[in-house]
């Protein structure tokens, strides 16, 4: 056999060795990647000090043991200032956290962030979810079996139940101070929302009927209805029904929340004694008083009110109103009975909070002032929107109505929403494992706070149904509380020049030195190699 025969065989078995090799090194990546891409089969180191790259052990058991998909849609948009940069950099944040969760639990949590300018995919996304309105926020959601809509938790950017609380600082040059994260909370947040979506129990609200209250399943456009506020409730997962006393008998047994919203007749004694025992167990109650003060008194409800120490008064909460034109003060007409209640009339509470944390506004229509007259024994009762104290100021208008204020009407501040909780004796009975083991009741001056008149009216913006949601949500407990170990509100991140090294090392860096390494070594080989003299020899 010829010496260059022999040259042409080595050089051929060569190359196949070196094709073979570098097709057996791409499968071994190609494998190693995928298997880091099974949650089971691959083990993360995190570095940093803080941990900041890594999952608390409660957030790694509830992905581990999801019954279910979960889908997280982020909505997130620059804001203005003074949070610009802080908003930026929390959402960065937040998006790494995502990552990390998505790494965590694979395929069963998936995340989409949506581009806010591309509208129409937003609209479509939305009408999906069943959310009017659109913040900058996450929507964590998860299928309910039998139901078209997904069960779904928002979760804001900023607030108590948000990814962080922030001080906006001081924009006084001469006191300047910049807007700083207070806390982030992103994680204990999402894994809350997650808890809820996947979770939790479907809470059935009962409304009480056949006293004249408005119908909550009313689709004849009654203004006095609750048809949407039944509609709010049910999309957010409640179960919603009807509960007339005088033909149903007791409080059903699975009722969360009882919803007595403007009675007219008073309730019968067997009636009123069901009542007392669903309370009495630990049932949960939003109470809410006709506007006309001789139906208040032949509804009984001001009674009702009255055993949970909150006394309801027979007059209406008014505030001017601004002529147009001259932008004087205007009285003497019923629009003065209805008031706007600014977050600086609201208390820091979970059903007002996210009021106060985006600076919205809520409608209080025709409402009686409240006042808490007696704390309950392991309780506590606080008033969470108040009458209005800007200029010109609120009055209390007391029957016969002229809507004037004249010296002898009270012009002080009063509660017009009245939050109520009283931890369960131990007598109570048995408490459901995911509620806190006490009772709730939520007392308007006003059941026009959820009628249809403002609820539906699109003049009057969607204000009012964050209120609806966030009020029975609270009553019936849906809030799930989950200990996460805080984290460092610092967002410590490497700078610019340094990331930008880091990548530029891993793109060409990299692919470069392994060139280098190849052809040193094809060098090497071929100097190596015998000549055909000596394999002649």
């Amino acid at each position: 056999m010829s010496s260059h025969r022999v040259d042409r065989l080595a050089k051929a078995s060569i190359g196949s060795r070196v094709v073979l090799g570098g097709l057996l090194a791409l499968a071994v990546v190609v494998l190693v990647n995928w298997l880091a891409g099974r949650p089971g089969m691959r083990l993360r180191v995190d570095l940093t000090s803080a941990g900041s790259s890594s999952l608390d052990p409660a957030t790694d058991r509830v992905l581990k043991a999801l019954p279910g998909p979960v889908t997280v849609d982020v909505f997130f948009r620059p804001e203005a200032a003074p949070l610009d940069q802080v908003a930026a950099a929390v959402q960065g944040r937040t998006l790494d956290l995502l990552e990390l969760i998505r790494l965590e639990a694979g395929e069963l949590v998936q995340v989409t962030s949506h581009d806010l300018t591309n509208t129409a995919a937003v609209r479509e996304r939305l009408q999906e979810l069943r959310i009017n309105g659109l913040e900058n926020c996450l929507v964590v959601s998860a299928p309910v079996e039998g139901e078209e809509v997904p069960a779904r938790e928002i979760v804001p950017l900023f607030g108590a139940r948000g990814c962080a609380s922030v001080d906006l600082g001081n924009p006084d040059r001469n006191a300047w101070r910049p807007a700083t994260v207070q806390s982030f909370d992103a994680e204990r947040s999402l894994l809350a929302a997650v808890l809820k979506v996947t979770q939790g129990r479907r809470p059935v609200v009962c409304f009480s009927f056949g006293h004249g209250e408005g119908d909550p399943f009313s689709t004849d456009g009654d203004p006095e209805a609750f048809g949407r506020l039944e509609t709010l409730l049910r999309e957010d997962g409640f179960i919603t029904r009807r509960w007339n006393g005088a033909t149903d008998g007791e409080v059903p047994s699975d009722c969360t929340v009882l919803a007595i919203l403007e009675p007219e007749v008073r309730l019968s004694e067997d009636e009123r004694a069901a009542v007392d025992a669903f309370l009495e167990r630990g049932g949960r109650i939003v109470l809410a008083p006709h506007a006309d003060p001789g139906l208040l008194a032949a509804s009984g409800i001001a009674d009702l009110c009255g055993t949970l120490g909150i006394e309801v008064t027979e007059g209406l909460v008014c505030e001017p109103k601004r002529d147009p034109a001259t932008t004087a003060p205007v009285v003497g007409g019923p629009q003065v009975a209805f008031v706007q209640a600014l977050p600086t009339d609201m208390a820091p509470h979970p059903i007002t909070g996210p009021y106060r944390d985006v600076g919205r506004p809520l409608w209080v229509p025709t409402a009686h002032a409240l006042r808490v007259a007696r704390q309950p024994r392991l309780g506590l009762a606080q008033g969470i929107v108040r009458s209005p104290v800007r200029p010109p100021g609120s009055w209390l208008d007391l029957p016969p109505f002229d809507w004037i204020p004249d010296d002898l009407e009270d012009r002080q501040q009063r509660d017009l929403v009245v939050a109520w909780s009283q931890a369960l004796e131990s007598s109570a009975g048995p408490v459901p494992e995911d509620w806190v083991a006490e009772r709730r009741a939520l007392v308007l001056g006003s059941g026009g706070l959820l009628q249809d008149a403002v609820l539906r009216d699109p003049r009057l913006g969607p204000f009012n149904e964050s209120f609806a949601r966030n009020a029975f949500n609270w009553v019936a407990d849906r809030e799930y509380r989950v200990s996460v170990s805080p984290r460092d509100p610092r967002m410590e991140r490497v700078d610019g020049e340094a990331a930008v090294f880091v990548v530029q090392v891993a793109l060409w860096g990299l692919p470069l030195l392994s060139l280098f390494f190849a052809g040193l070594t094809a060098v090497l080989r071929r100097r190596g190699a015998p000549t055909g003299a000596g394999a002649d020899a």
